[in-house]
């Protein structure tokens, strides 16, 4: 289990798991590092989970998850996303 999940957090994650391929949900610490910044490395955050759908069904279930659970989502893709962006701040 990542450390520091919250009680809230786990029933999303295994929401989210349920709904996308194993290897598509990322929620381990190890996994999640390289997804706590952008470009801009002064905001770090770890994230509760990464998720990456393959098809547009898929994503509709993340974004219909996270949005009954009250959880941001920020779109990244191939960590470009601009510098500063990736911020729930």
């Amino acid at each position: 289990m990542r450390k520091g999940a919250t009680p809230h957090e786990l029933p999303l994650i295994a929401r989210l798991r349920r709904a996308l391929p194993a290897d598509a949900v990322l929620w381990e610490s190890e996994d999640l590092t390289p997804y706590e910044c952008d470009g801009l490395s002064v905001y770090r955050q770890v994230p509760l989970a990464v998720v990456l759908p393959t098809n547009e069904d898929q994503v509709a279930s993340v974004l219909r998850l996270c949005r009954d659970a009250r959880v941001p989502v920020i779109a990244r893709r191939g960590h470009r996303s601009v510098r500063g962006c990736n911020s729930t701040r």
